[in-house]
């Protein structure tokens, strides 16, 4: 029997800890998620530690093996997909249900970290949406247990007993290696996939060969301390603007592997890493870790996405008692062979047989687009066409390109007036509000996603190196950031959102771009900004009644925050500033109009970007305000009507 070592139930409470205050948003914690890696070396050294000591005395079944890791984490895993789509029944919109029934197949067969890796990023903002998206780690382990038994079996088997720890290091370091030279290129790809992570499990591994520290000493002591420091360093000190993992992840590998080999004997192992509370929540760590981030969502789902410390704190004291209660009543009855599998063929037949159950559950639920039918028919006929709203923000756009010739749609000409648009993903907003005066000018944008105009100074400190668009944005902000490239248009319209972005940016992009005054300059301010998809906020709500109240709730103060400064920045540099916000919202009451049109479209079908139909509607309203483009592009404060009351 495998003796118990309570310092590393204790590394693993450090693990699970950091990483559920990194989810929970606590400040101090930006590295938190390397508690991924500490798992990963502790896994490492277990299971090498179990396959080399089978393999030694010839007693090493891998079905052995596999049954025991199905019965050690399975029941768990299952509860929690079953559990985050009973919740889903009632909290999560059909298209959100959908791709939370999706990717619970994925997990189902451990290759959960696929679906992230090639539908989002692990830091990217739509995230939060992904309930399951912290069992990408658990696949990356699953796989690792599948050629890792193979390679120790290998190795303790048929390599003699000197030559193995060479073996292990050469593993390790080319593991490591590729993973740094892979995150250079591409970070998602090493983040997510398990061959860039053999390193870190083999640093884990590689302490099987090395003798163990038989007393307490100055060196084991120092050792420990050195690791923990290491461990908390990485914790506060890496973020997400690092390329991760890449070479950082050694520091905090490097730190457990220290802890675990000496910690054993060392005042600090064992009265602090090893304490009976450090090693009980260490103990229920696994049940902690799948259900944090569910909960976290869900509680966001219901009580909004900012979470104050009582939130924070509530989360945390929930989560713990669920675990508790899933280790003593689901993990540990199903740990052992018992009646309900006693045998690996058993195991074999009960795994299999949930595997299927629960794959068709979850593909019906998916096939039959989350279940709309849950929801009153006002609201299930918003959330179904969604998607179908989102895509028709590009048709205009879409359309004259197809006229003109994609190759050519953006290029400027010599006999009409040319009006171009600049911005991110809100320039086709702005495109579609300028529809009104599409026949009198010749329009093209110059935007690309995430991308707003920004002199190449700003790019530098705002674009990270890393981004898939890196390179298209910075030729875009070099080109339009050139006074020579106004040298034939009429008319600029500035489109963007600003949170990050912010007017001083813009700001200085107008001081170097040194637009001639004979261009008209138009400068919209920012949508308003929702905490969540308006369509799920409506279904959160679930109902009609009351349910412009309730949004209010959910609008984003940065939505107004900057029109001010907007409007100094237009002043400045003789250009009109246009409010979207006081279009569709008061500024005293920060209610909006959530519905537009007889046909009741939606302000937005996602967090921010209009909808056509709303856009069409602020066209409308200038082009009212406005006999000709000529002045809808004089400066504020020379035209005479600058505010909308139709939202008051």
């Amino acid at each position: 029997m495998t003796r118990y070592v309570p310092h590393i139930d204790g590394l693993r409470t450090i693990a699970v800890l950091s990483v559920f205050f990194f989810h929970l948003g606590f400040s101090g914690v930006d590295g938190g998620f390397v508690g991924v890696d500490i798992f990963f070396v502790i896994s490492g050294y277990l299971i090498t530690n179990i396959l080399k000591t089978s393999s030694e005395r010839g007693t090493l079944k891998l079905s052995a093996f596999y049954a025991r890791r199905a019965r050690r984490l399975f029941p768990a895993f299952v509860t929690i997909l079953l559990a985050c789509l009973v919740a889903g029944l009632f909290l999560l919109s059909p298209a959100r249900l959908a791709e939370m029934a999706r990717s619970a197949n994925y997990a189902l067969f451990s290759i959960s970290n696929f679906f992230f890796y090639f539908n989002s990023g692990y830091f990217d903002l739509d995230s939060k949406h992904q309930i399951l998206l912290h069992t990408w780690s658990l696949g990356v382990e699953e796989q690792f247990y599948l050629v890792w038994p193979l390679l120790v079996g290998l190795i303790a088997q048929r390599i003699p007993p000197k030559q193995q720890l060479a073996w292990i290091i050469a593993v390790t370091l080319v593991g490591a290696a590729v993973c740094i030279v892979v995150t250079r290129f591409d970070p998602g790809l090493a983040f997510y996939m398990m061959p860039f992570r053999v390193g870190e499990f083999g640093i884990g591994a590689l302490l099987c060969w090395l003798q163990k520290p038989s007393s307490h000493g100055k060196l084991s002591e120092l050792a420990t301390l050195t690791g923990l420091i290491l461990i908390i360093a990485s914790i506060v000190w890496i973020n997400e603007g690092i390329a991760f993992p890449g070479a950082v992840v050694l520091v905090p590998c490097i730190g457990t592997a220290l802890v675990i080999h000496y910690g054993g004997v060392s005042h600090t192992g064992s009265r602090f890493v090893g304490h009976a509370a450090m090693a009980y929540l260490g103990r229920i760590s696994y049940s902690l870790y799948l259900v944090h981030w569910p909960l976290i969502i869900y509680y966001q789902q219901v009580f909004g996405s900012d979470l104050a410390l009582g939130d924070q704190l509530a989360i945390l004291v929930v989560a713990v008692i669920v675990a508790a209660a899933m280790q003593k009543y689901i993990e540990l009855p199903f740990k052992e062979p018992g009646s309900f599998w006693p045998t690996t063929r058993r195991v074999a037949v009960v795994y299999a047989g949930t595997l299927a159950v629960c794959f068709v559950v979850f593909s019906g639920t998916w096939q039959q687009g989350g279940l709309p039918g849950r929801f009153q028919s006002q609201i299930r006929d918003i959330t179904l066409v969604t998607d179908e709203e989102k895509q028709k923000r590009f048709k205009p756009y879409s359309a004259m390109c197809e006229t003109r010739g994609w190759k050519s749609c953006n290029d400027l000409v010599d006999d009409q007036e040319n009006l171009v648009i600049l911005g991110d993903s809100h320039g086709i907003d702005g495109f579609n509000i300028l529809q009104p005066w599409s026949a009198s000018v010749h329009t093209v944008l110059r935007t690309a996603t995430s991308c707003p105009p920004m002199t190449e100074e700003d790019f530098e400190k705002l674009v990270k190196p890393t981004w898939e668009s890196y390179e298209k944005c910075r030729n875009n902000s070099k080109l339009i950031s050139d006074t020579g490239f106004y040298a034939d248009v009429s008319y600029v319209a500035i489109s963007a959102h600003y949170y990050s972005y912010t007017p001083a940016y813009l700001d200085r992009f107008l001081t170097k771009a040194d637009i001639p005054d004979r261009v008209g300059i138009l400068i919209f301010g920012n949508a308003p900004v929702f905490e969540d998809d308006l369509p799920e906020l409506i279904v959160q709500h679930g109902t009609l009644a009351g349910l412009q109240e309730y949004v209010a709730r959910s609008l984003v103060d940065k939505s107004w925050e900057f029109e001010e400064g907007l409007k100094r920045v237009a002043a400045k540099h003789g250009a009109r500033f246009v409010s979207k916000f006081e279009a569709f919202c008061d500024p005293d009451s920060k209610t909006c109009k959530i519905f537009i049109g007889d046909d009741e479209k939606l302000l937005t079908y996602d967090k921010h970007h209009l909808s056509l139909d709303a856009a069409n509607y602020l066209g409308l309203e200038l082009s009212q305000r406005n006999q000709d483009i000529s002045s809808l592009f004089q400066p504020s404060g020379s035209s005479p009507q600058q505010g909308f009351q139709s939202a008051r």
